[in-house]
């Protein structure tokens, strides 16, 4: 929405008057065996640990729990960050982690780095499986076996995998599947990324008072406890105050499972984000 104005050169949207309708945190996903096989969740560890291991030419091989029909190369997955918003806030959140600021205070200068650059680099080096969104990815999770071992994606979609509501292509048709394996979410060290599911009302010519009147009453009515449980049921966080509930089907519930550190790449500078996803094409 930021972004929206930027492109627009105007306030279309008040980012100041927002209001969140659910939230959720992206982190590292990967199967149980997997992440206890690196040392969770007695080990912390983060994007750039799952980068050093993408990266090593020895892999797995590294650890003595890997399983040989993992293969030797630790396989990473990720969508395209010109589609995917989750792409698009992990990359901005590399290049903070690589500056070493909170994604709000990186400029222009900080994108073009060379230390910055490698390290983005690096990165984008250790994709094994690139499609363009996170239903794509979901797919690929799903299919047998997945094209990648550690998958960046948010809560509410680890939900969904394991509650079924993710369709796959079965001959000629689409069909839901559940996930066959136990996989984790995992909190990087570095922080979790904070997505802000939110509402704005359009200050534009062509939406009258009354119109911004029906917004605002629908923003409120989202808000209300029946909807806010109905968004937990999905995966998301509530906003509103209020008792948390595990989502149904899924022995993965954001009710139990809070990051210690959050990162808020929504509020880097348009302008920053825009060099940063051109740096990247």
């Amino acid at each position: 929405m930021v972004d929206l104005n930027y492109a627009l050169g105007r306030e279309v949207l008040d980012v100041n008057a927002v209001q969140v309708l659910a939230t959720t945190y992206i982190g590292i996903v990967t199967s149980r065996e997997m992440a206890e096989c690196l040392g969770w969740p007695q080990r912390q560890f983060g994007f750039v640990d799952i980068v050093e291991l993408a990266t090593d030419p020895a892999g797995w091989s590294r650890y003595a729990r890997a399983k040989p029909e993992w293969g030797r190369e630790a396989l990473l997955a990720f969508t395209y960050p010109s589609r995917s918003s989750t792409a698009r806030s992990v990359l901005c959140t590399l290049y903070a982690t690589a500056v070493g600021r909170l994604a709000a205070e990186l400029t222009i200068e900080d994108v073009t780095r060379p230390a910055v650059v490698q390290y983005v680099k690096r990165f984008q080096s250790a994709v094994d499986c690139y499609v363009p969104d996170t239903l794509d990815l979901n797919v690929k999770i799903l299919t047998s076996p997945a094209c990648g071992h550690f998958f960046f994606i948010a809560e509410d979609n680890l939900v969904k995998l394991y509650q079924g509501k993710v369709a796959v292509p079965v001959g000629d048709k689409r069909l839901p599947k559940s996930l066959d394996r136990e996989m984790v979410m995992i909190y990087p060290k570095e922080g979790a990324i904070t997505h802000n599911h939110s509402a704005f009302v359009v200050n534009a010519d062509f939406v009258s008072k009354e119109q911004a009147e029906a917004a605002r009453s629908w923003i409120g009515f989202l808000r209300e406890d029946r909807q806010q449980r109905s968004f937990m049921q999905e995966g998301f966080r509530r906003t509103s105050a209020g008792a948390c509930i595990d989502p149904l089907g899924s022995p993965f519930s954001p009710c139990t499972n809070t990051p210690k550190t959050a990162i808020y790449p929504d509020k880097i500078n348009p302008a920053v984000a825009d060099a940063i996803l051109r740096a990247w094409e």
